[in-house]
């Protein structure tokens, strides 16, 4: 791939993870721009672009990489009519029928769907961009991994969770997080930066599948799930890597 060129879209009002995950590409001295999934008047806006935040309307022409961490409406108005190489996204599942047992969280133990706050925040769009002939690659950083108990604070640095893995680590202290938080859009962001800068070792297993879901007549409580497929360009995460779990 060419430059990078690199779109966080978000939700920053709702959102204390993207919050997070935007401090720590900010840290970490990755360029970047803002998009907001939808409109803000929150001061952690402010904050943001106290430590230099850029922020943008709309995804700008040229983008090659969106992160996401919030709905998909801004992404699937973008790829009606421009070519996106890559999403590194957060939210969906896969279900029993692709992952081991050995790895099903006991949460979602025996279940193929499960709902996911990001795609139900703007389901057509979610289903828009899921099926966009313009995004090359997709990958989904799904609930199968983002809540496990080892993508969470930790006590301290010398456990084996995500605030050991990320460096920068000690940032996490002014949120005053419980050591039980998951850090979902943290994961999905330091999984974009394996996959796109190799900066990391990527923390997640992926297989290619393609996405259902199962409307249950109120967006919130539409359920999603995955199918095995290996032709899909679409990857969705399975369970942590051996070594991180």
């Amino acid at each position: 791939m060419n430059k990078i060129k690199l779109v966080y879209v978000c939700d920053i009002d709702q959102d204390i993870d993207d919050m997070i995950a935007c401090e720590f590409l900010l840290k970490r001295k990755i360029p970047f721009t803002i998009v907001l999934d939808r409109p803000s008047t929150s001061k952690r806006i402010d904050e943001l672009k106290s430590m230099g935040a850029i922020f943008t309307d709309d995804i700008p022409e040229g983008t090659n990489v969106v992160f996401c961490g919030g709905a998909f409406t801004k992404i699937a108005t973008y790829v009606k009519d421009h070519k996106l190489p890559t999403l590194v996204a957060n939210g969906f599942f896969a279900g029993m029928n692709c992952v081991g047992v050995e790895d099903e969280l006991p949460k979602f133990k025996g279940k193929k769907y499960v709902p996911s706050y990001n795609p139900n925040s703007d389901i057509p769009s979610a289903l828009a961009v899921l099926d966009s002939d313009n995004i090359h690659d997709i990958k989904l950083v799904s609930k199968n991994v983002c809540h496990h108990p080892r993508n969470t604070v930790g006590n301290d640095n010398k456990t084996n969770n995500m605030s050991k893995h990320i460096h920068y680590g000690t940032f996490l202290q002014k949120y005053n997080l419980k050591p039980t938080k998951r850090l979902h859009d943290l994961l999905m962001v330091k999984e974009g930066l394996a996959h796109i800068f190799g900066e990391y070792l990527s923390i997640c297993k992926y297989l290619p599948v393609d996405i259902h879901y199962k409307d249950s007549g109120a967006s919130k409580f539409t359920q999603w799930g995955s199918q095995l497929n290996h032709e899909s360009e679409i990857k969705i995460s399975v369970r942590l890597n051996e070594s991180y779990v």
